[in-house]
């Protein structure tokens, strides 16, 4: 009687400990699709991938890894999430070295504007990103890592004045997530909380309606006039940690400010961060001026979803030049096009084409009916008028 008791009491442990941890992967994984991706990242086979693309939400909408493999054959997957902390830069690396080698890295500057520096230091923006790291040692790292950039940043800076966007290092949903991520409790779980993640296209964006539809910008395009700012120390600091980790590790980058349209300050800001890599000798491409809409083919008033985002269109003509870009200056040295090893890369680069050339044909077809049932509008108006 006395080993069954203790025979059910193991099994009792057993079952809680499997039903908590269930509990804890569910709800711990964040409802946003732009750092689902991140998850899938695992599943890339060892040596595959030779860069990676970080950045804040507009790398998630700008990169389009498999038309950059189309391209020019290089395997650069994208580790981005939404108001990424800049600080996750080098613990991302860290982690893409952990099974793939990794030989450069495209770094998007967006997260080093003072106000994302500012909104990226809240729990829901680091939960989005490490919660999405299914290794427990590495979500470890980059939440130590992160959590020491916040520690800097509120050294700097300041605290909030709102004492609920304070970050906690001792706050324990960093080490069971689940407790109050996202009103989970309250939303509840949705479908794709039961389902492993899916890597479609290497992780580019495949929401249709951010893919698909679009915003005439061309009225902002006076943003893109304004003289580069000052770069304040904190930003100097923060990038020369980067840059003292890339040569250190013998990994080339490029540094990028995606097109978009922020207030003329934070244009100021990113033309400014954009001088201040190309001052320290790296590689530097600002896509937010006339130069670049020439030589990329994005269209103010075709290929943006939103005045801060590109829709698929223009993301596609971002990461072909990129694609040559990587080639032409010797950070990508190898065409893995139809290698062995690389049949993923091929096959996904071929559905992300179906899915393309689909979605902006249905695009196309709805905006052309939406059009015809205006115009019948008017034609009845115009009857009606005659009428009376």
């Amino acid at each position: 009687m006395k080993y069954k008791g203790l025979f059910k009491t193991a099994a009792f442990l057993l079952l809680l400990i499997f039903t908590l941890s269930c509990l804890n992967q569910w709800y711990s994984i964040p409802q946003s699709y732009i750092s689902r991706h991140m998850r899938a990242f695992e599943q890339e086979s060892k040596n595959t991938v030779d860069g990676i693309v970080i950045g804040t939400s507009v790398v998630a909408y700008a990169w389009v890894p498999t038309v950059a493999y189309t391209e020019s054959g290089v395997a650069a997957y994208h580790l981005g999430s939404n108001v990424q902390p800049f600080g996750a830069t080098i613990p991302l690396i860290e982690y893409a070295k952990k099974t793939q080698d990794i030989k450069y890295a495209i770094i998007d500057i967006h997260g080093m504007r003072v106000s994302a520096i500012k909104n990226s230091c809240k729990s829901g923006n680091i939960k989005n990103l490490y919660c999405n790291i299914p290794n427990a040692s590495a979500r470890k790292k980059i939440l130590n890592g992160v959590l020491d950039y916040v520690d800097r940043v509120y050294e700097y800076y300041g605290q909030p004045e709102n004492s609920e966007d304070v970050v906690d290092r001792s706050d324990i949903s960093y080490k069971i997530p689940f407790i109050n991520l996202h009103n989970r409790w309250v939303d509840g779980l949705v479908k794709s909380d039961f389902t492993s993640p899916v890597n479609r296209f290497k992780g580019a964006n495949d929401r249709k309606g951010l893919c698909f539809s679009s915003v005439d910008c061309t009225k902002l395009a006076y943003m893109w006039e304004a003289e580069p700012a000052e770069v304040d120390d904190f930003q100097k600091q923060e990038l020369q940690r980067v840059f003292d980790y890339l040569e250190e590790n013998n990994i080339k980058a490029v540094f990028i400010n995606l097109p978009s349209f922020r207030k003329v300050e934070s244009q100021q800001e990113l033309a400014g961060l954009i001088a201040y890599c190309r001052e320290k000798g790296y590689d530097a491409i600002d896509f937010s001026c006339e130069q670049m809409l020439r030589e990329t083919g994005i269209k103010l008033d075709k290929d943006f979803v939103n005045t801060g985002h590109l829709n698929s269109s223009g993301a596609v003509k971002v990461s072909k030049y990129m694609a040559r870009y990587l080639v032409e200056n010797g950070y990508a040295t190898e065409d893995h096009r139809g290698q062995e090893g690389y049949e993923s890369w091929d096959k996904t680069a071929e559905e992300y084409q179906k899915f393309y050339d689909a979605g902006w044909k249905e695009a196309e077809s709805a905006k052309k009916s939406k059009s015809g049932q205006i115009g019948q509008i008017a034609n009845k108006s115009s009857i009606i008028s005659k009428k009376f």
